[in-house]
């Protein structure tokens, strides 16, 4: 799942510029482990060494789901990183909102993980396997609202960190461009999976078709790039009146 950032002309050219070190902190160094540590808990086989071909085919087929749980955790992360990079601070604020960060992606890793390979199941067939057994419609709306609740308080604590850099530093119109930009990403990302929270909610047991829905919904993120970009357009021309 692809998220776009802030339109390239847009984004601070050097740390150092905004009178940051390039160094990472403590807080940086902590988050980053973190996030590491998030991705260990997906790894395939993580207690357990194959004792057969047949065990490592089995464990293979669950590298599809393994991709795309780590491409959202990266992405995660990558946000963080953007934005301590270019705006980072040692403000109390920052770090209450990166400690909640870390704090939910430990517990996001969990559903994250299911809702992939219960996808990668559903789309083959099950010829991929599924890591955890979903037996009635309210045991798929649960996961649903979950992964949804995660996912928008994730963005919702990336969208504080820019919030907090609105407030900080000169409003020049490169830097209003990129926080706006970025804000309007976690906008589109935070309504994105509350709306799949809602459809969740709403789905009629006698019509399995329209199970997949609420995951359908995240299709919607792609409004994040041409929102990011008016966004920036319409900063960059207020901070230059």
């Amino acid at each position: 799942m692809s998220v776009p950032t802030a339109p390239p002309n847009a984004v601070p050219t050097d740390p150092a510029a905004s009178g940051r070190s390039a160094q990472p902190t403590r807080l940086e160094a902590f988050v980053d482990a973190a996030f590491a540590f998030a991705l260990t808990l997906l790894v395939i086989s993580i207690d357990t060494i194959p004792e057969s071909i047949g065990d490592l085919t089995a464990a293979l087929k669950g590298v599809p789901a393994f991709a795309l749980s780590f491409a959202v955790i990266a992405m995660f992360w990558y946000q963080h990183a953007r934005w301590s990079r270019h705006y980072g601070s040692d403000r109390l604020a920052v770090t209450l909102l990166s400690l909640v960060l870390v704090f939910l992606v430990l517990i996001y890793v969990y559903p994250l993980k299911i809702v992939f390979s219960a996808a990668m199941a559903t789309l083959s067939g099950g010829w991929l396997p599924s890591a955890t057994r979903i037996d009635s419609l309210d045991d798929l709306v649960l996961v649903y609202r979950v992964y949804g609740l995660g996912w928008s308080a994730m963005w919702l604590c990336i969208v504080g960190l820019y919030w907090i850099a609105a407030r900080d530093g000169q409003p020049t119109p490169q830097r209003a461009a990129d926080i706006a930009a970025n804000v309007a990403v976690g906008g589109v990302a935070i309504a994105t999976g509350l709306v799949s929270v809602l459809i969740a909610g709403l789905l009629p047991a006698e019509r399995s078709w329209v199970h997949g829905l609420p995951g359908i919904v995240y299709v919607a993120m792609n409004l994040a790039w041409p929102v990011s970009h008016l966004a920036a357009r319409r900063a960059a021309r207020i901070a230059a009146a």
